[in-house]
């Protein structure tokens, strides 16, 4: 009986603290579940960075970032954005709230993952502040152009599509973005969850949203000029028995090209 009571009093002290790293627990570099992961995100990306052409720092010295700073998670208000970053200290503090209600869902790893890119960029001391080198290491190489479009009735989708050099010979290897979706009940959410395709047409972007799957076709005309035009938001209405997909336009979204 003794023996089952202790096991019970050692269980439940397990369970406890369990429940609190998941909760956060002690908010200082790495004792915390937010802080934990915090800092897994920054590994994750850091074993790779040796393969982006001309990324400024190396991924010994990115690891190393991350091994000496304190990740400190707070119930206080931070800063405007709700993160603080004191390369001095070699800390970066983050409101609890905002990690917890604005990155909380799977589809925001692409958003946290950006965050936590750029704020041991500012540790490091790189310039950062276009997110132009958080983007590389996400990509795997440096943007050659950039488009960006959104709906210019409420803005509440944005499009970040990216041309990408992965090789460092100053050509298109690859696609990547992400999209931003603004809704008045889910808040914000950034994913990477957007198909990107090429064509013969041009850029094909497409992703899901509540009422279906939507695409629009950036003309190939447009891809290399460095200038605003419109795009038709096609959605997915049926499908022929061919399996040829029946879109109806729904919405349309003004583009630049950078």
């Amino acid at each position: 009986m003794k023996s089952l009571m202790i096991f019970l009093i050692l269980l439940f002290s397990s369970l406890i603290t369990k429940a609190g790293i998941m909760d956060g627990g002690a908010d200082s570099g790495g004792g915390s579940g937010y802080a934990s992961e915090f800092m897994s995100l920054g590994r994750d990306v850091a074993v790779n960075l040796d393969k982006v052409p001309g990324f400024p720092v190396t991924s010994a010295r990115f690891l190393q970032a991350i091994q000496n700073t304190k990740i400190e998670f707070t119930e206080e208000r931070v800063g405007n954005d709700g993160i603080s970053n004191q390369p001095k200290a070699s800390l970066i503090r983050i409101s609890r709230k905002l990690w917890k209600s604005e990155y909380s869902n799977d589809a925001d790893k692409y958003t946290k993952r950006q965050m936590v890119i750029h704020q041991y960029l500012i540790i490091l001391g790189i310039e950062d502040s276009e997110l132009q080198w958080t983007r590389a290491a996400l990509d795997g190489g440096k943007a050659i152009a950039t488009y960006e479009c959104s709906n210019g009735i409420l803005g509440d989708t944005k499009i970040s599509a990216r041309a990408v050099d992965t090789l460092g010979d100053g050509k298109i290897h690859k696609f990547a973005g992400s999209i931003t979706i603004k809704s008045m009940i889910f808040g914000s959410m950034t994913s990477s969850l957007i198909t990107l395709m090429p064509t013969d047409q041009g850029l094909v972007m497409s992703w899901l949203s509540l009422g279906g799957g939507l695409s629009v076709l950036l003309p190939q005309e447009e891809l290399h000029v460095p200038n605003s035009f419109k795009v038709k938001v096609n959605k997915v209405r049926s499908y022929s028995e061919d399996g040829t997909p029946n879109v109806k336009v729904t919405d349309s979204m003004t583009c630049k090209v950078k």
